[in-house]
């Protein structure tokens, strides 16, 4: 019976502790680590069910991708009644320095920012851009949902080309107003390959 009733009581309490966790870190400014030594602690939904872009997204996996993995393109941020959110109407660059897309909205160019590192420590290039992109292609789950029945994207080989070691460009069939704004959705985040290979099971 005390059993019964410490997990009744934990449970409404971790929840509450995290929804002020939460709310603290909203209502400061952008939280960092102070150094490159340091660990950052995030409070999230729950445990995600899993890291794999591909795995089906749910509220928490969402979450933590959003914080491991850059994507290519974000929404900028603004100060509203004290805190920092997103400014849905503002794309601003994340892995991809600055991006052109064509008049007929058919293609997108990505230029991607030199020096950036993923939590492996690894550099980021273009060779991890389309590999992110063949793995999610092949494994016919989120990224290749996305890009065909958003996108309406059928080769893998006619959209997908590698123009540089930091260039990458993305072709469609046929126009998309949504050839920008879909690259900040969190299940497309760009994977270290390298270190993904590594850990491959």
């Amino acid at each position: 019976m005390k059993t019964k009733m410490m997990r009744f009581f934990l449970k409404p309490t971790a929840q509450a502790l995290a929804v002020v966790s939460l709310l603290g870190a909203a209502l400061s400014s952008s939280a960092f680590a102070q150094d490159a030594n340091s660990i950052l602690v995030v409070a999230g939904p729950r445990t995600p069910e899993s890291l794999d872009q591909e795995y089906p997204p749910t509220e928490a996996t969402h979450e933590a991708k959003r914080n491991i993995y850059e994507r290519l393109l974000a929404y900028d941020t603004k100060v509203a009644d004290g805190v920092q959110v997103e400014n849905f109407d503002k794309l601003v660059g994340a892995l991809a320095e600055s991006w052109t897309v064509a008049e007929d909205k058919t293609s997108i160019t990505f230029h991607l920012r030199p020096g950036v590192k993923s939590a492996a420590g690894n550099t980021l290039s273009a060779d991890d851009v389309m590999w992110s992109f063949e793995r999610g292609w092949n494994k016919n789950a989120n990224f290749r949902w996305y890009m065909s029945q958003i996108l309406g994207i059928e080769s893998f080989e006619e959209a997908f080309k590698k123009l540089d070691a930091m260039t990458v460009k993305v072709t469609l069939p046929k126009t998309s107003p949504l050839i920008e704004r879909i690259w900040v959705n969190n299940d497309l985040g760009i994977l270290d390959a390298a270190a993904a290979k590594k850990n491959a099971t």
